[in-house]
């Protein structure tokens, strides 16, 4: 697994608030503004952990973290 935190959320200030609260603790971020883009970046490299929001569009968080099960059973 690599050493990054995933931060999932639609609305872009959450995203930025979370990306450098982070960031400013030295982990390294990778974004996503829906659930179509979280499953992309899956795809590429696990992250450590996964913070989602539950309200995006495409695929809800809900769904989105049944779909992340799939992939990674253990991925906090």
């Amino acid at each position: 697994m690599s050493k990054y935190i995933l931060v999932a959320d639609d609305r872009e200030g959450i995203r930025d608030l979370l990306t450098f609260l982070l960031d400013s603790l030295r982990y390294q971020v990778r974004t996503a503004v829906n659930g179509l883009e979280v499953l992309a970046l899956l795809r590429e490299e696990l992250p450590q952990l996964a913070v989602v929001d539950l309200k995006m569009p495409e695929i809800n968080g809900i769904q989105l973290m049944e779909k992340i099960r799939e992939y990674a059973p253990d991925l906090p």
